[in-house]
């Protein structure tokens, strides 16, 4: 499933260290001490900006995160992923292994 815009706001809202608003109504968010290096706004779901920006967090402010497993989900399609921690097992899926991630922290902040 995809996220709603309103859900991927949140998502970053959450992670972020710091949010810098300006007049314009642009947004800038800062991760892990470096500014997003999407120009104005929220960054997108990909592998890329979710290992960069997210998961970095869950390490730094979360349980001890131990693993992250992806599992492809065939014939039917999609992709799981797994994120296991000292304490609990989150699950996200998605088709695409991105999603599957993105709904697996998701997890991870809604169960914290």
């Amino acid at each position: 499933m995809k996220p709603t815009d309103e859900q991927v706001k949140e998502f970053w809202t959450l992670l972020a260290d710091e949010i810098e608003d300006f007049e314009s109504g642009h947004r800038h968010y800062r991760f892990n001490g470096a500014w997003c290096e999407e120009a104005w706004g929220i960054p997108i779901i990909d592998l890329n900006n979710l290992f960069k920006y997210a998961v970095p967090k869950l390490y730094k402010d979360k349980e001890w995160l131990y693993s992250i497993k992806f599992t492809y989900n065939y014939p039917n399609g999609g992709v799981t992923c797994e994120i296991t921690t000292e304490k609990y097992l989150y699950m996200g899926q998605g088709k695409d292994p991105a999603l599957a991630l993105f709904w697996a922290i998701h997890e991870v902040i809604k169960n914290d």
